[in-house]
């Protein structure tokens, strides 16, 4: 069944073309952008993960409390 309806569709041969070519411009976009960027963005990207709270910003006390708090119908 899939077959017939594939086949019944005019020019369709150009998706799997479309795919690919949007594939490897993604790809090498991002082999582009790894490549070029600077070192001071890779190494300030490296950090982040160590940094305190206080550097990259503190979050507020009304975050970390639960949200499904249990309310009290009377």
């Amino acid at each position: 069944m899939y077959k017939q309806v594939l086949n019944s569709i005019t020019d369709i041969e150009i998706f799997p073309v479309i795919s690919l070519i949007l594939f490897i411009s993604f790809f090498a976009l991002m082999l582009y952008k790894v490549y070029h960027s600077g070192s001071s963005w890779v190494d300030h990207m490296a950090s982040l993960p160590l940094e305190d709270d206080s550097t990259i910003g503190a979050i507020s006390a009304d975050a970390t409390e639960p949200k499904n708090k249990r309310i009290s119908m009377n």
